[in-house]
């Protein structure tokens, strides 16, 4: 073939050779691979189309990824290009169907040839086949995918949500509201040990709680930046550096991932979140070495058979697939710069590749979840965010919750008690919905589940030793060896800084192409064989520094004391040396030729001592280590470590706690509830199956295990993580084989972890029909708050949610049945005298706010604990209760509650009911003593809970059917009240949907105890709402006919034409206030006949009305231009009481103007049509004596007034005589005129509190009636309490006027 005329067959395969060209180029689409025909001279040298295969790389390779090892200089120079074996070969159409059964095809075909091109030659070189250079690339099914995804969106993997943005995380535990009484099973923790008990014990059809501390977090939402870790953070125990004597310390974020506990000669990190540790480890799957196993300090059932543990490490590999790093992946700086230093300290032999629960390929794994490979950040220590690490979060209990595990994170396990009944009882703090802002209740209200069968301990060695100290000094009887023996494992951290190599072992947030870092670990020196005490064993593990601390590590290791510095260094390297420190001071972290990315990371895992100790000191964990940083083997460590450093020109750096405190730092820490050698108490905490002792003897706790790494009696001097698996998966099986219980062995399919599980989460039915009940009233309630969670989810709905402690006193006494708030406060005086304290640490959480704000219950959810010693049962948790925010009062006009309503099941089971109000009305407005004072006082009644009282939300008066137990009121405390305000959280899928919902219950929250423009309804009947009978009801009931009328100045449209109280005189021969001007105005110019009446009871303002100092103001207020000719030439001549949306401005204006009517503060509302109705005749009434109904419904009984008329009123009311209309407005209660009603008894009654006319028309109208008629009959009935219309009729009294 004629070169001229050639292709260079490299840009065929899309690719640049490594030269002048430029670097090599990752495909990061499908590649042609060429397959040989075969070695006769016709096809020699050519290019097949039917052997060309769509493919593929199995890696975005570096050149450097595809040199044999044992290449000369020469050869790389040259490109390889695989090719296929002929009998291999296939046509392409074959192969292209194949690849499009995938998204990302595969060949199917096994490479087995490779053939050298020359960078200088333009054609293929046909070449022998040669076995020695090719490899095996295994063959993908229809869910993996290529394994070296290496793009910049590989950052923060979508891999569980589709790849979408706009879809949610997969969430798999559950909200704390929906967590039951009762549980068959309780696991605490979600780490190693804890994962293997929720899937094991789920698959037994056990029903499953799991109770995490931390926040559950996915792939793709883990910090990779120094701020995002530092929110992450939390530490906590006594920082005590060597010299001084120790301080205990607490802070951070409490459920943070990263926790921080410093102790005494070694600190240690855990995790925190659902996955526990394994969120944060370096994926190292290594078994204990049997030798190890053997010492005596193990339990002889595993001493004298460590190969017994085999059969369950094979069952933790097949859940969690540990794999090597594979070979056809690209050769990583840091571990081929390891190998060296192996080779240099001659344990070359002893190197090797550390198998790691790292995936390097797509598709589901062993428990059904899809998985991705790994993208080589170096970011395993800080969560990686690609979504190839095999953590118990996607194995375990993504099992557990597929199998009908109900997991619960934010639980804060302190201590576990043995319940009465059965099983046992674990008290767990809730740091959901802020609570932890509440330091001073957080850890003292505790919450609690009860796990009827059993509990499996796995909390991580340190958290599970503290929970079983505290559960001790509780009165759980246990070993006196809980908190001894622990260990730190050996585990030592240093660096091998600015070395004379490129390591590139700076984790990067997103995929470097050109760079890959690799996983954290991934080759390892194991020296633990070989040696006469096993004790002297040993691994050393290369590693990489995550994102979030490289920025820092430059600094550290500038200050950082105690450095072992390279030996003979000429000139000419020290000058070297310093360049390197100045391009990462200057340049950063990731600047090639930096000294922080030619530095390596050194991983020790050793035997320490095991004298370490864990107590606790005022109630907090303080560890003590006496092992690593003291033993004599670190020597012998350090100066193997300062060898190989130097060997890479190098500089020995220690760990900063080991430089600056002279202490170690462990990621391993273990024991503290130690297996028993001789499997009594004496020895240990646990048995050999983590069963925990009652004591020094034999004896256990019946359904008590413990599952994690504070089971193991020393250090293993190796990666524990396996081997905390393997012994967690033997507790399980000896626990289910004593309980004949048998663990499912049938595989999952593929998990939708954003769906609902396969099997459904399991209820018992109890066998007691009491119990029945109760579970049914549980179910029901549990799927009632399921619907309102589902249902805000679907639209994506924003919530919020405070928590709120009220404290004050309660009296338990069962004959205070009256619901006033002298009950109330004589309940909280004697409560209070007898020292009966009350306490609830209730968090609010409304889902959606919207529909919060618009439903007329505007409910919230409850949930948190109600204590008061003088009740029996308390402690009570509570669960699902209601809350309603500013709901109307329809004991009282313009007033609203805040009420509390639950249920709650103390610790003995015993089932009451709460309910409490807070009253807000309108008289707190542009007042803020008052409305603190009113929304910070709750009236309380505690009742006996009756089966299904709270089973419709809707009955206001559900509460009532219990027989109340105890009364009394409870309060905010200020310094409470500010904590209260920090809980205030949003929630949304967006920034801007949390601050439309804030926005939207804050307003809510400060306007309607302000503002409500008063709807009107009008009821078919005749009577003020809160009577259960009228007038009319009354007299037909008792035998007589009644007829009623309306006068032409009431609630007709004929009031509208101008008529007065003098024209009203011809309608009725006997009526009510305004009427009651009428009627004297007939009798009194003779249109009634006085023959006709027998007696008079009527209203004070009967023939004399003198207005009070309001209504004379507004008389007087016009001056020139009276208001009643102002608003005439304004708005007309009529005047509605009513008001509605439609009307016009001018009257919108005058409502709001309203708003600002002087009132005393008592009498105070939010009512338009009120404030119209006192506008123009002054307010006729007490609030407290009308109802909400009453009160929303006042137009009906003023309807309006004509402008006539009302000049009419202010002239009689201003001068105090009943007068004709104008012109000539003519004085009625003329001498000649009362003379008229001689001989009548009349009876004029006025309520005390009027404040409509003046208290002396009464006087006035009496000595009238005195000097007229000379007689003593007419007399005055007061009514205390009571306005100018209450008094009459709003109230319990009435007055009317009688005739024949």
């Amino acid at each position: 073939m004629d070169k001229s005329g050639s292709q260079n067959p490299s840009e065929m395969l899309g690719v640049h050779p490594n030269g002048p060209n430029g670097p090599y180029t990752p495909p990061l689409t499908p590649a042609l691979t060429i397959d040989s025909p075969g070695n006769s001279p016709d096809n020699r040298g050519q290019l097949s189309i039917d052997h060309l295969h769509i493919v593929h790389s199995p890696a975005d390779l570096t050149h450097d990824s595809v040199r044999n090892v044992t290449e000369t200089e020469a050869s790389l120079r040259q490109r390889r290009v695989r090719t296929a074996d002929s009998e291999s070969s296939n046509s392409t159409e074959a192969a292209m169907s194949s690849s499009s059964s995938s998204p990302n095809p595969r060949a199917a075909s096994v490479f087995s040839t490779q053939t050298l091109i020359s960078e200088e030659t333009a054609l293929p070189r046909a070449t022998t086949p040669s076995r020695q250079d090719s490899h095996p690339i295994e063959t993908y099914d229809g869910h993996q995918q290529d394994p070296s995804p290496h793009s910049t969106s590989r950052a923060r993997i979508r891999g569980y949500t589709d790849g979408r943005d706009d879809k949610a995380f997969p969430r798999i535990s559950k909200p704390l509201e929906l967590l039951r009484g009762s549980y068959d099973v309780v696991v605490i923790g979600s780490g190693y040990g804890g994962g293997v008990a929720a899937s094991r014990m789920a698959r037994t059809g056990q029903s499953v709680c799991v109770l995490e501390r931390g926040r559950e977090k996915w792939p793709g939402e883990y910090p990779t930046g120094a701020v995002e870790a530092f929110k992450e953070l939390h530490y906590s125990g006594q920082l005590a550096p060597a010299f001084l004597k120790g301080k205990l310390v607490e802070g951070g974020n409490p459920t943070g991932m990263y926790h921080m506990i410093f102790g005494k000669g070694q600190n240690a990190v855990v995790c925190n979140g659902l996955g526990g540790t394994s969120l944060i480890n370096a994926n190292v799957f290594m078994e204990a070495d049997k030798e190890t196993l053997s010492m005596k300090a193990w339990p002889k059932e595993i001493r004298e058979d460590p190969k017994g543990l085999d059969k369950y490490y094979k069952k933790v590999e097949k859940v969690l697939e540990p794999t090597e790093y594979p070979s056809e992946w690209p050769e990583l700086p840091k571990t081929k710069v390891f190998r060296e230093q192996a080779e240099t300290l001659g344990m070359g032999h002893k190197f090797k590749k550390v198998r790691q629960t790292t995936r390097f390929r797509n598709g589901p794994n062993s428990c059904g979840v899809e998985m991705s490979p790994s993208s080589l950040t170096g970011q395993d220590a800080t969560g990686v965010n690609d979504g190839s690490k095999t953590t118990t979060l996607v194995t375990y209990l993504a099992d557990a919750w597929n199998w009908g595990a109900e997991m619960f994170c934010e639980c804060e396990v302190r201590y576990i008690q043995k319940d009465e009944k059965e099983g046992y009882r674990v008290f767990f703090a809730w740091h959901g919905r802020n609570r932890g802002l509440f330091k001073g209740y957080l850890h003292n209200d505790l919450m609690w589940v009860h796990a009827k069968q059993a509990v499996f301990l796995g909390a991580g060695a340190i958290a599970s030793t503290e929970i079983l100290l505290r559960s001790k000094a509780m009165g759980l009887s246990m070993s006196d060896q809980v908190g001894q023996n622990m260990s730190g494992n050996g585990d030592m951290l240093a660096f091998g800084y600015n070395t004379d190599r490129h390591v590139n072992g700076m984790g990067k947030p997103v995929p470097s192409p050109y760079n890959p870092i690799g996983p954290t670990i991934t080759s390892v020196i194991d020296n633990r064989d070989g040696h006469e005490n096993p004790l002297d064993g040993y691994v050393i593990e290369e590693g990489a520094i995550p994102h979030a601390l490289t920025h820092l590590f430059q600094v550290m290791m500038d200050f950082m004391p105690g450095k072992k510095d390279p030996k003979d260094d000429s000139i000419i390297e020290k000058t070297q040396a310093a360049l390197a420190r100045w391009g990462s001071r200057l340049l950063g972290p990731y600047f090639k030729n930096g000294a922080t990315e030619r530095t390596q990371v050194y991983l020790v895992m050793s035997h320490d001592s095991n004298q370490a100790m864990l107590s606790l000191k005022d109630d907090k964990p303080v560890l003590e280590f006496l092992g690593v940083a003291r033993s004599h083997h670190v020597k012998k460590l350090n100066s193997i470590l300062e060898r190989a450093t130097e060997y890479v020109g190098g500089t020995l750096v220690h760990s900063p706690f080991y430089g600056i405190m002279g202490q170690q730092i462990t990621v391993h820490p273990i024991g503290g509830a130690c297996m028993a050698r001789d499997n009594t108490g004496r020895t240990g905490v646990t048995n050999h199956i983590g069963q925990l002792f009652t004591g020094n003897g034999e004896e256990v706790h019946d359904g008590f295990v413990v599952t994690d790494a504070s089971v193991i009696p020393t250090a293993l001097g190796a990666n524990p993580f396996a081997t905390i698996a393997a012994l967690a998966e033997r507790s399980v099986e000896a626990y289910c084989e004593s309980k004949d219980l048998k663990i499912s062995t049938e595989k999952n399919g593929i998990l939708n972890l954003l769906g609902e599980p396969a099997h459904p989460p399991k209820r018992c039915r109890p066998k007691q029909k009491r119990e029945q009940l109760k579970v049914e009233e549980e179910l029901i309630s549990i799927n009632t708050a399921k619907k309102v969670m589902d249902k805000a989810r679907i639209v994506k709905a924003s919530g919020i949610g405070f928590t709120e402690v009220m404290s004050g006193f309660l009296h338990a006494d069962k004959n205070m049945t009256e619901d006033n708030r002298a009950t109330y406060e004589l309940a909280h005086r004697i409560g209070k005298s007898l020292c009966e304290s009350a306490r609830f640490f209730l968090s609010v959480q409304a889902f959606n706010t919207k529909e919060m704000i618009s439903h007329v219950q505007h409910r919230g959810m409850l949930t948190g604990t109600f204590v008061c010693p003088a009740i029996h049962g308390s402690p009570f948790m509570v669960q699902r209760g209601e809350f309603n925010l500013f709901i109307l009062n329809s004991k009282a006009p313009g007033t609203r509650n805040l009420t509390y309503d639950f249920d709650m099941t103390g610790v003995d089971g015993r089932r009451l009911h709460f309910h409490g109000y807070k009253v807000v009305d309108s008289s707190v407005a542009l007042a803020p003593l008052q409305f603190w004072k009113a929304t910070s006082t709750l009236y309380v009644t505690i009742s006996e809970h009756v089966p299904g009282m709270c089973r419709d939300l809707d009955d206001e008066d559900a509460w009532r059917r219990g027989a109340p137990i105890a009364k009394g009121i409870m309060q905010i405390q200020p310094s409470d009240f500010l904590s209260q305000i920090n809980t205030m959280t949003t929630t949304g899928s967006n920034l801007f949907r949390k601050a439309i919902s804030a926005a939207s219950f804050l307003t809510r929250q400060s306007q309607r105890p302000l503002h409500d423009p008063g709807s009107i309804r009008r009821p078919p009947n005749l009577r003020p709402p809160h009577h259960p009978y009228n007038a009319v009801n009354y007299f037909r009931r008792a035998g007589y006919r009644v007829w009623v009328s309306v006068h032409r100045i009431g609630q007709l449209m004929i009031a509208g034409n101008n008529w007065t109280t003098f024209d009203a005189r011809l309608d009725l021969r006997a009526s009510h206030c305004m009427g009651s001007v009428a009627f004297s105005s007939g009798l009194l110019d003779g249109t009634i006949p006085a023959s006709w009446i027998l007696g008079i009871s009527c209203s004070q303002v009967f023939m004399n009305p003198i207005w009070g100092p309001a209504n004379m103001a507004k008389v007087m207020a016009g001056g020139p231009l009276p208001l009643d000719k102002l608003y005439n030439s304004l708005c007309g001549s009529w005047f509605s009481c009513s008001t509605s949306k439609d009307e016009g401005w001018t009257q919108y204006f005058l409502n709001q103007l309203l708003r600002l009517y002087p009132q005393s503060r008592k009498e105070m509302c939010n009512n338009a049509a009120c404030h119209r109705t006192s506008l123009v005749f002054g307010r006729c009434w007490n609030h407290h004596n009308l109802n909400e109904a009453t009160h929303r419904q006042i137009d009906r009984f003023f309807g309006g007034v004509n402008m006539r008329l009302l000049n009419l009123l202010m002239k009689m009311g201003y001068e105090g005589h009943v007068m004709t209309n104008a012109p000539m407005y003519e004085p009625l209660d003329t001498r000649e005129n009362i003379q008229r009603l001689k001989g009548i008894p009349i009876m004029l009654w006025v309520g005390r509190d009027n404040a409509v006319l003046s208290p002396r028309q009464l006087n006035e109208r009496t000595r009238c009636c005195a000097a007229s008629l000379r007689t003593g009959i007419t007399n005055a009935k007061w009514f205390p309490g009571m306005g100018t219309w209450t008094g009459g009729w709003g109230g319990t009294r009435g007055g009317m006027c009688t005739r024949l």
